[in-house]
């Protein structure tokens, strides 16, 4: 029971993990930051903050979501050389996005 609890609380933002189980958790929940998925992702994110009665918009939502992903790191070696190449890529869209939105 402690090693799911230790699970469930290293997830939590800044993510400290220190057991190999739970940075493989911890990689898993931000997967989708190396993702083809991400940007559906960081959207649905974006309506579920909507609907608890957020209202953020949408340049400031994609300037949060760049510097989330720019100060996380995957904690796993299959995180860093696999999620990694995906992530830069992802961010490099995600600032050439806000970039042309300020002009």
């Amino acid at each position: 029971i402690k090693k799911v609890q230790n699970c469930i609380i290293s997830t939590r933002i800044p993510q400290n993990p220190v057991t190999l189980l739970e940075k493989i958790i911890c990689d898993a929940d931000m997967f989708h930051l190396g993702s083809e998925i991400f940007f559906q992702k960081t959207e649905l994110l974006r309506l579920e903050l909507t609907l608890r009665g957020g209202n953020i918009q949408e340049k400031e939502w994609l300037k949060q979501s760049l510097n989330f992903i720019e100060s996380h790191t995957y904690h796993t070696t299959y995180g860093q050389q696999l999620l990694n190449p995906k992530k830069k890529e992802n961010m490099e869209l995600l600032s050439s996005i806000i970039t042309e939105m300020s002009h």
